[in-house]
């Protein structure tokens, strides 16, 4: 090696000449020549593109005949007026909405108790705080005649609402039943 091989180069170290506005639209840059996007930054540009260009902009009817619109505004609808064929198919939609659990036991409550029951089961473990579905889930398990859980779900339920006189009603009930 010599010296010179460690010596800058005179015209690489030269500044550059001021160019005018239009010569340098017109001439490139030779220091962003060699800048390319990285690939760990494309790809997710990438990615999100494909989304939004496959992904439909509402969600299509699923397999249970439903379409999501349906199943949105059905929350929207009085409890009194939700037929239970449409509360089944949304539930199949989807099965882990609070709400809609709670309807579908209420809907249940005038034709089968034990799918009721169930349904505000399924509703308590996705919500444990929900102290109106504890009530229903307490005066089914009265009328049916199991004082005790009801019991059980009252002192639950006022746990979460302390003040609430239809839930120290359904505990008094339970109480004085089960002791029967």
């Amino acid at each position: 090696m010599t010296l010179e091989s460690f010596r800058p180069n005179a015209e690489a170290t030269r500044p550059e000449a001021p160019r005018s506005n239009a010569e340098a639209a017109l001439q490139p840059d030779a220091r962003n020549q060699n800048r390319t996007i990285s690939p760990s930054v494309m790809a997710p540009f990438f990615v999100l593109c494909l989304l939004v260009a496959f992904l439909p902009a509402s969600m299509p009817a699923h397999s249970s005949g439903v379409s999501s619109e349906e199943c949105l505004t059905l929350a929207d609808t009085p409890a009194a007026g939700k037929p239970l064929s449409l509360l089944e198919r949304c539930h199949a939609f989807y099965p882990r909405d609070v709400e809609l659990l709670a309807d579908l036991g209420t809907a249940y409550e005038r034709v089968d108790v034990s799918r009721a029951e169930h349904a505000y089961r399924q509703a308590l473990e996705l919500d444990p705080g929900y102290a109106e579905l504890r009530l229903r889930l307490g005066r089914l398990l009265l009328r049916r005649g199991a004082a005790a859980e009801a019991v059980r779900e009252a002192e639950a339920a006022l746990r979460v609402q302390p003040n609430r006189q239809a839930l120290v009603a359904l505990l008094n009930e339970a109480r004085a039943t089960a002791a029967r």
